[in-house]
């Protein structure tokens, strides 16, 4: 066991949807900083700026996003012809500043895991840009968990991305994951 204070790495999970006990987005973080914890690691947890105060207190909840994965910019949708494809750049715009500004350069190393255990179409290009943001031999690894249904990722702008994500795999610092035998068996690529 490590002393008190002193780690060898660090676990960061983004999730935007951490905002109260609704769900299971508090026990899998709880569940997370557990075993990061036990294992000798730093626990770092980037959620809603509307998470409850219990939970941030517990889990040392960094108020970050005020927006959920969920969320469209509703107002972009309303653009005839291509609204809904404005919204999804103009989403994961969004989620790639809130994702610079918390997780900078001068704050994250290669010795971190950044881990997203829930994302949509809106947040994938966002994860994507912040890390090219990074000189290749300081990049932390990303670990994105693709969850029940390829319908939340299954569009245009998805594709281009996993195009884009091709080059990361090969560095090893992404790693993709489901939890889901049909996403597995559809997305075996």
């Amino acid at each position: 066991m490590l002393e008190k204070g002193k780690y060898l790495k660090t676990l960061c999970v983004v999730d935007p949807e951490l905002k109260n006990f609704v769900g299971h987005y508090y026990e899998y973080d709880k569940s997370l900083r557990d075993i990061s914890i036990t294992s000798g690691y730093r626990f770092v947890v980037l959620g809603n700026k509307a998470v409850i105060p219990d939970i941030s207190k517990e889990l040392s909840v960094e108020n970050t996003f005020s927006r959920g994965i969920w969320e469209p910019f509703t107002l972009l949708t309303f653009i005839p012809v291509f609204g809904w494809r404005i919204e999804g750049v103009f989403s994961n715009f969004v989620f790639f500043i809130k994702l610079l500004t918390s997780l900078s350069h001068k704050r994250v190393s290669s010795d971190w895991t950044v881990f997203c255990h829930m994302l949509t179409h809106r947040q994938l290009l966002g994860w994507v840009l912040w890390l090219l943001t990074f000189r290749k031999r300081s990049r932390p690894r990303l670990v994105l968990l693709f969850r029940f249904s390829s319908s939340w990722i299954d569009c245009g702008l998805a594709h281009i991305t996993f195009r884009l994500l091709k080059k990361f795999k090969l560095e090893n610092r992404l790693v993709l994951g489901t939890d889901s035998k049909h996403l597995s068996i559809e997305h075996a690529e």
